[in-house]
């Protein structure tokens, strides 16, 4: 075994006891059961996981009863984006090449392989006081936000983790290069998320929906920093939010014509939304027509009950705002030029 696999994974937890619950479990070496043992070991995680995203579910009652009716939604999107997770672990199918092949493995995929596993057992012990955490904030009257950014970077960090697994399984060989490491770093690690680094032509898809990149603002504040790049589909416009990291969301708005009247508590398109943060920043904008540069604004940053989040600038000569509903990261797949 290498040295590399023999490292601890972070998140250790009851690791072994997860992998204890799968008869026969060999770590692959046994090649008639490969397939076999990676739908077992999958389904047992996914179990796992379950638990946690039905723990969600009990934290959103929680926080009904509390009436902290604002911060459900993004409890909820927490519940979501971990269901998806789990949906991926239950279903994932792969072909008769790679690991399934008659033909010699490396020693060291399976290796890693096995790390792997371990890696996401552990993650589940993590994840799970994470919630804990959230729910014992709900209950404490806490401030939530903080808490459920750092547990979205979790899932975030789950589904990376997969996709390098499903990447030695398809090709029967260890997964080398930067990204590997990464994913053995600790799961709240802020990462850069996949839209962090658009250009003008590159294609963008949505839940489905396809758009080009037609520009970009860019915001500098004195403790914050945030892209917004403008998407087109035909005629249609939308705006993509993208924090610098992962502990915060991504976000898809649209331009309203309602402005935000004065005070933390607005209502926009029928919707009601609190005051999250505000300030001035210097913006830089990237157009068809040109860029201009050391613009200052003055913004004020809204969220929604349900995880929708409203922008309000104020350009000196205009006003501008931007409302629309967060994102998961499994809804949207770049294809740069």
């Amino acid at each position: 075994m290498s040295s590399w696999a023999k490292a601890k994974p972070t998140g250790g937890g009851n690791t072994p006891d997860i992998l204890n619950k799968i008869p026969g479990y060999s770590g692959y070496r046994a090649k008639e059961s490969r397939r076999d043992e990676d739908k077992q070991v999958r389904l047992e995680l996914a179990r796992e996981y379950d638990l946690i995203a039905q723990r969600l579910t009990d934290v959103q009652g929680e926080l009904v009863r509390a009436q902290r009716f604002a911060e459900i939604g993004n409890v909820e999107r927490l519940e979501r984006s971990l269901r998806l997770f789990t949906d991926r672990l239950r279903t994932a199918t792969y072909g008769y090449g790679g690991l399934f092949s008659d033909r010699p493995v490396d020693e060291r995929a399976l290796d890693q392989l096995a790390a792997f596993d371990r890696a996401l057992g552990g993650d589940a012990d993590e994840l799970r006081a994470s919630v804990e955490a959230i729910s014992s904030a709900s209950l404490g009257g806490e401030d939530l936000p903080q808490k459920v950014r750092a547990t979205q970077g979790q899932i975030d960090a789950l589904n990376r983790r997969f996709d390098l697994r499903a990447e030695a399984i398809n090709s029967g060989q260890a997964v080398s290069g930067g990204g590997v490491p990464d994913v053995f770093a600790s799961p709240t690690q802020e990462q850069a998320h996949v839209a962090d680094d658009l250009h003008f032509g590159d294609a963008v898809s949505i839940s489905g929906a396809d758009y080009i990149v037609k520009g970009r603002m860019e915001f500098q504040g004195d403790d914050t920093a945030w892209r917004q790049y403008l998407l087109r589909d035909g005629d249609a416009e939308q705006w993509l939010h993208v924090p610098p990291s992962t502990a915060e969301p991504m976000a898809l708005l649209t331009v309203t014509t309602e402005t935000p009247a004065d005070g933390a508590n607005v209502t926009i398109g029928g919707k009601g939304y609190t005051q999250a943060a505000s300030g001035t920043a210097t913006a830089e904008i990237v157009g068809e027509s040109g860029k201009q540069g050391g613009l200052a604004v003055s913004f004020r940053r809204f969220s929604g009950e349900a995880g929708e989040l409203l922008f309000d600038y104020d350009w000196d000569v205009r006003r501008q705002t931007l409302a629309g509903r967060t994102l998961d990261p499994l809804e949207i797949q770049v294809y740069a030029v």
